[in-house]
C-alpha cells in the first residue's frame, strides 16, 4: 500500500505556494501565480515535501 505525499509547488518568482502535487506527475507546466500575477514555468519533477508542524531547532 503506497502512501500519498503532498509536494508543495511554489512560484519561482515570489515563493508563494501555488498548488500541492499529490500524484507522481512529472513534466513542466505553465501556471499563473495568484500572488504576483506572473505566468511561470514549474517543473513537477522536483520533489519538496510539505512539512507540517515542524519543530524549531
Amino acid at each position: 500500500m503506497s502512501q500519498s505525499v503532498n509536494i508543495a509547488v511554489r512560484c519561482p518568482e515570489c515563493g508563494w505556494r501555488v498548488m500541492d502535487k499529490v500524484s507522481p506527475t512529472t513534466g513542466k507546466i505553465e501556471i499563473k501565480c495568484p500572488r504576483c500575477h506572473k505566468i511561470v514555468e514549474v517543473d513537477l519533477a522536483l520533489r519538496r515535501k510539505v512539512l507540517y508542524r515542524r519543530k524549531a531547532s
